[in-house]
């Protein structure tokens, strides 16, 4: 039986876009002028503090002023549009940010050209509007084009390709296209692998959302023995050093592991709303078999905070490879029944 959790896998963050300040006045200091820069200014004020009506009505009176005062082929209307974009999103009116963020989108690829970072972020950010109006063949779509975009702007074995990748895989999974979302992952995991060779971070997954992804994709949409063998082989290939060492760590599960595994309670919260589910700690045992780092990566926010701090208190044997003691990574799985 598939185990499905509480909040869904898909993690598409929305960003926080900062909005693009119009700085051009006139050189005859038309009054015109400084009437748009005075509302531009007013809309980025309005929207910070989440007065999203007032901004879009104003900026709407921005955009009428500028196309009347610099003409509709203006460049700095994609700021304008952009602007109207991220406010229509922060009001879910999902169909009129996409709208202008369209125009923006025009506007940029005219005056930049199709291999600009402005026009990938722009083409995420559709992605991500178009996602969360329920149009996810669309979003997949836009994404998979963005990704193409991408490796033009930044080259195709670097950070931004493998943070597109794990978006991809992220919808991919969501739309049950499992095959596609399992090749994604795996190449944004094979890219940050190799970005992380000699550097201090090298084989510590504490900081790979790439990984934490992955992790939680195989134990929502693969059935247990199999998303096992999965986590296996990939860990094995990813750690040669643990290979034929008798340890069997590469399930990456660690709750046999423990001497005393610790249950967390079962939070006031969940108990108000009924909550259930299941939720992954990614854990750092050191050397002597104590929980030295321990972050949640899949399940319900409310139901997440006690998981940690019952993986902190938890006690594992020690590991050793070739009679040196070492630390090792693994994952701690907590399952709430509702009560």
């Amino acid at each position: 039986m598939k185990k499905f959790f509480y909040v869904v896998v898909v993690s598409l963050i929305l960003s926080n876009f900062a909005f693009a300040q119009n700085q051009t006045v006139s050189s005859d200091k038309n009054p015109k002028a400084d009437e748009i820069l005075k509302l531009n200014l007013q809309v980025i004020d309005l929207y910070k503090q989440g007065k999203y009506d007032q901004a879009a009505q104003l900026a709407q009176q921005e955009l009428a002023l500028r196309e009347k005062l610099y003409g509709a082929e203006d460049k700095e209307l994609a700021s304008v549009n952009f602007n109207l974009g991220a406010i229509y999103q922060a009001k879910k009116n999902y169909e009129k940010s996409i709208t202008h963020f369209e125009r923006a989108l025009a506007i940029y690829r005219k005056t930049l050209g199709e291999n600009n970072f402005k026009v990938f972020s722009l083409m995420n950010q559709l992605g991500e509007v178009m996602f969360l109006k329920g149009n996810k063949t669309e979003a997949l779509a836009q994404f998979q084009n963005a990704l193409a975009t991408a490796e033009k702007v930044y080259g195709k074995d670097t950070k931004e390709i493998a943070l597109q990748l794990v978006k991809l895989g992220d919808i991919s999974a969501n739309l049950r296209k499992i095959n596609e979302a399992d090749d994604f992952y795996l190449r944004a995991i094979e890219i940050n692998d190799k970005l992380a060779v000699g550097s201090k971070n090298e084989g510590d997954d504490n900081e790979r959302d790439d990984v934490d992804h992955y992790t939680c994709f195989l134990n929502s949409y693969y059935e247990r023995d199999k998303g096992d063998e999965k986590s296996k082989q990939l860990y094995e290939k990813r750690n040669p050093q643990w290979k034929d060492k008798n340890v069997d760590f590469g399930k990456n599960i660690v709750n046999g592991k423990a001497k005393k595994l610790i249950q967390p309670p079962y939070p006031p919260e969940a108990k108000i709303n009924h909550l259930s589910g299941t939720v992954l700690v990614r854990v750092t045992i050191d050397e002597n078999g104590n929980v030295a780092n321990a972050k949640p990566i899949c399940g319900n926010s409310a139901l997440a905070a006690a998981s940690v701090e019952a993986a902190k208190q938890s006690k594992f044997s020690s590991t050793t490879i070739n009679g040196k003691l070492v630390k090792v990574n693994g994952i701690i799985v907590y399952n709430f029944v509702a009560r």
